[in-house]
Protein backbone atom coordinates (compact mmCIF):
# COMPACT_ATOMS: atom_id res chain seq x y z
CA UNK A 1 0.00 0.00 0.00
CA UNK A 2 3.01 2.33 -0.24
CA UNK A 3 2.16 4.84 -3.00
CA UNK A 4 5.60 6.47 -2.88
CA UNK A 5 7.29 3.13 -3.52
CA UNK A 6 4.86 2.34 -6.34
CA UNK A 7 5.81 5.65 -8.02
CA UNK A 8 9.58 5.12 -7.60
CA UNK A 9 11.24 5.11 -11.08
CA UNK A 10 13.82 2.68 -9.74
CA UNK A 11 11.12 0.08 -9.15
CA UNK A 12 10.57 -1.72 -12.46
CA UNK A 13 8.64 -4.79 -13.43
CA UNK A 14 10.58 -5.37 -16.64
CA UNK A 15 13.98 -3.85 -15.98
CA UNK A 16 15.74 -1.45 -18.35
CA UNK A 17 16.79 -3.95 -21.03
CA UNK A 18 13.42 -5.68 -21.34
CA UNK A 19 11.52 -2.37 -21.30
CA UNK A 20 13.74 -1.11 -24.14
CA UNK A 21 13.16 -4.32 -26.08
CA UNK A 22 9.38 -4.00 -25.68
CA UNK A 23 9.28 -0.33 -26.72
CA UNK A 24 11.44 -1.06 -29.78
CA UNK A 25 9.22 -4.00 -30.78
CA UNK A 26 6.07 -1.89 -30.44
CA UNK A 27 7.58 0.89 -32.59
CA UNK A 28 8.91 -1.51 -35.20
CA UNK A 29 5.56 -3.28 -35.59
CA UNK A 30 3.80 0.07 -36.02
CA UNK A 31 6.33 1.25 -38.60
CA UNK A 32 5.90 -2.01 -40.52
CA UNK A 33 2.13 -1.49 -40.71
CA UNK A 34 1.17 -4.41 -38.48
CA UNK A 35 -2.48 -3.93 -37.46
CA UNK A 36 -2.45 -5.37 -33.92
CA UNK A 37 0.24 -5.49 -31.28
CA UNK A 38 -0.45 -8.25 -28.72
CA UNK A 39 1.46 -8.15 -25.45
CA UNK A 40 1.15 -11.40 -23.53
CA UNK A 41 2.06 -10.72 -19.91
CA UNK A 42 1.36 -12.00 -16.47
CA UNK A 43 -0.21 -9.29 -14.27
CA UNK A 44 -2.95 -6.67 -14.74
CA UNK A 45 -1.58 -3.55 -16.47
CA UNK A 46 -4.68 -1.36 -16.03
CA UNK A 47 -4.92 0.80 -12.91
CA UNK A 48 -7.47 -0.49 -10.43
CA UNK A 49 -8.31 0.30 -6.80
CA UNK A 50 -9.39 -2.44 -4.43
CA UNK A 51 -11.29 -0.64 -1.69
CA UNK A 52 -9.62 -0.87 1.72
CA UNK A 53 -6.77 -2.83 0.14
CA UNK A 54 -5.80 0.24 -1.93
CA UNK A 55 -3.95 -1.32 -4.86
CA UNK A 56 -2.20 -4.53 -5.78
CA UNK A 57 1.56 -3.88 -5.46
CA UNK A 58 2.28 -7.16 -7.26
CA UNK A 59 0.57 -5.94 -10.47
CA UNK A 60 1.58 -2.98 -12.68
CA UNK A 61 -0.07 -0.68 -10.09
CA UNK A 62 3.03 -1.37 -7.98
CA UNK A 63 5.37 -0.27 -10.81
CA UNK A 64 3.72 2.92 -12.04
CA UNK A 65 6.77 4.71 -13.46
CA UNK A 66 7.65 1.67 -15.58
CA UNK A 67 4.03 1.42 -16.77
CA UNK A 68 4.03 5.16 -17.56
CA UNK A 69 7.13 4.65 -19.73
CA UNK A 70 5.20 2.20 -21.88
CA UNK A 71 2.02 4.27 -22.06
CA UNK A 72 3.99 7.46 -22.82
CA UNK A 73 5.73 5.63 -25.65
CA UNK A 74 2.42 4.47 -27.14
CA UNK A 75 1.04 8.01 -27.14
CA UNK A 76 4.24 9.79 -28.21
CA UNK A 77 4.78 7.38 -31.13
CA UNK A 78 1.04 7.23 -32.04
CA UNK A 79 1.03 3.45 -31.69
CA UNK A 80 -2.54 2.18 -31.92
CA UNK A 81 -4.21 -1.20 -31.61
CA UNK A 82 -2.32 -2.59 -28.62
CA UNK A 83 -3.92 -5.50 -26.78
CA UNK A 84 -2.60 -6.74 -23.44
CA UNK A 85 -3.46 -10.38 -22.75
CA UNK A 86 -3.22 -11.10 -19.05
CA UNK A 87 -3.71 -13.89 -16.53
CA UNK A 88 -2.68 -14.23 -12.88
CA UNK A 89 -5.80 -13.01 -11.04
CA UNK A 90 -7.95 -16.11 -11.70
CA UNK A 91 -10.85 -14.03 -12.97
CA UNK A 92 -12.20 -12.30 -16.09
CA UNK A 93 -11.75 -8.58 -16.80
CA UNK A 94 -12.04 -6.28 -19.83
CA UNK A 95 -10.35 -2.86 -19.67
CA UNK A 96 -10.09 0.15 -21.94
CA UNK A 97 -6.59 0.94 -20.69
CA UNK A 98 -6.19 4.61 -19.68
CA UNK A 99 -2.97 6.55 -19.47
CA UNK A 100 -2.12 7.63 -15.93
CA UNK A 101 -2.31 11.33 -16.85
CA UNK A 102 -5.98 11.16 -17.82
CA UNK A 103 -5.45 11.31 -21.60
CA UNK A 104 -7.62 9.04 -23.76
CA UNK A 105 -7.28 5.29 -23.63
CA UNK A 106 -4.08 3.94 -25.14
CA UNK A 107 -4.74 0.17 -25.30
CA UNK A 108 -7.11 -2.69 -24.52
CA UNK A 109 -6.67 -5.39 -21.90
CA UNK A 110 -8.35 -8.78 -21.77
CA UNK A 111 -7.71 -10.69 -18.54
CA UNK A 112 -8.52 -14.39 -18.79
CA UNK A 113 -9.84 -16.54 -15.95
CA UNK A 114 -8.11 -19.59 -14.51
CA UNK A 115 -9.04 -22.94 -15.99
CA UNK A 116 -8.46 -24.85 -12.74
CA UNK A 117 -7.25 -22.58 -9.89
CA UNK A 118 -9.86 -21.22 -7.47
CA UNK A 119 -11.48 -18.05 -8.84
CA UNK A 120 -10.54 -14.71 -7.26
CA UNK A 121 -14.10 -14.16 -6.08
CA UNK A 122 -14.01 -17.26 -3.91
CA UNK A 123 -11.26 -15.73 -1.76
CA UNK A 124 -12.42 -14.41 1.60
CA UNK A 125 -10.84 -11.01 0.95
CA UNK A 126 -13.52 -10.12 -1.59
CA UNK A 127 -16.05 -8.09 0.35
CA UNK A 128 -18.58 -5.36 -0.31
CA UNK A 129 -16.19 -2.39 -0.31
CA UNK A 130 -13.76 -4.18 -2.63
CA UNK A 131 -16.51 -5.07 -5.08
CA UNK A 132 -17.90 -1.54 -4.91
CA UNK A 133 -14.46 -0.06 -5.62
CA UNK A 134 -13.94 -2.39 -8.57
CA UNK A 135 -17.40 -1.57 -9.96
CA UNK A 136 -16.58 2.19 -9.82
CA UNK A 137 -13.57 1.75 -12.12
CA UNK A 138 -14.46 3.90 -15.14
CA UNK A 139 -12.23 2.09 -17.62
CA UNK A 140 -13.47 -1.38 -16.62
CA UNK A 141 -16.01 -2.73 -19.11
CA UNK A 142 -16.56 -6.15 -17.54
CA UNK A 143 -15.48 -8.35 -14.67
CA UNK A 144 -16.45 -11.78 -13.41
CA UNK A 145 -14.75 -13.02 -10.26
CA UNK A 146 -16.68 -16.25 -9.76
CA UNK A 147 -16.05 -18.54 -12.74
CA UNK A 148 -13.28 -20.74 -14.05
CA UNK A 149 -12.80 -20.87 -17.79
CA UNK A 150 -10.75 -19.39 -20.59
CA UNK A 151 -10.76 -16.68 -23.24
CA UNK A 152 -10.69 -16.85 -27.02
CA UNK A 153 -9.28 -13.79 -28.79
CA UNK A 154 -9.77 -13.23 -32.52
CA UNK A 155 -7.99 -10.45 -34.39
CA UNK A 156 -9.02 -9.29 -37.85
CA UNK A 157 -7.95 -6.21 -39.82
CA UNK A 158 -11.11 -4.49 -38.58
CA UNK A 159 -11.51 -5.54 -34.95
CA UNK A 160 -10.29 -7.37 -31.87
CA UNK A 161 -12.81 -9.75 -30.36
CA UNK A 162 -12.60 -11.51 -26.99
CA UNK A 163 -14.99 -14.27 -25.97
CA UNK A 164 -15.06 -15.53 -22.40
CA UNK A 165 -16.05 -19.16 -21.89
CA UNK A 166 -16.91 -20.35 -18.39
CA UNK A 167 -16.52 -23.97 -17.33
CA UNK A 168 -18.35 -26.03 -14.75
CA UNK A 169 -16.93 -26.36 -11.25
CA UNK A 170 -13.45 -27.86 -11.15
CA UNK A 171 -14.55 -29.90 -8.17
CA UNK A 172 -15.92 -32.58 -10.51
CA UNK A 173 -14.94 -33.89 -13.94
CA UNK A 174 -17.03 -32.21 -16.63
CA UNK A 175 -16.84 -31.00 -20.21
CA UNK A 176 -19.62 -28.45 -19.64
CA UNK A 177 -19.06 -24.83 -20.62
CA UNK A 178 -21.15 -21.75 -21.22
CA UNK A 179 -20.52 -18.48 -23.02
CA UNK A 180 -19.73 -15.80 -20.48
CA UNK A 181 -19.45 -12.56 -22.45
CA UNK A 182 -18.09 -11.36 -25.79
CA UNK A 183 -16.52 -7.98 -26.50
CA UNK A 184 -15.33 -6.34 -29.68
CA UNK A 185 -13.18 -3.27 -30.31
CA UNK A 186 -12.94 -1.66 -33.73
CA UNK A 187 -9.38 -1.05 -34.88
CA UNK A 188 -8.08 2.38 -33.89
CA UNK A 189 -10.63 3.00 -31.14
CA UNK A 190 -9.45 1.43 -27.85
CA UNK A 191 -13.15 1.11 -27.06
CA UNK A 192 -14.98 -2.16 -26.44
CA UNK A 193 -18.61 -3.01 -27.12
CA UNK A 194 -20.33 -6.02 -25.60
CA UNK A 195 -21.81 -7.99 -28.45
CA UNK A 196 -23.19 -11.22 -26.93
Amino acid sequence: GDDAAAEDPGRTLLGEDQTGWLLDALSRSSEEGVRWRVVGQQVVVSPILLGRFGFNPDAWDGYRANRRQIFDHLIRESIDDVVFLTGDVHSSWVFEVPHDDGTPNCALEFVCPAISSPPFGKARVIEGDTLAAIARTDHLAFFDLEHNGYGVVELTPDAARAEYVFSASVERRSAESVGGATFEAAAGTHRVVRID
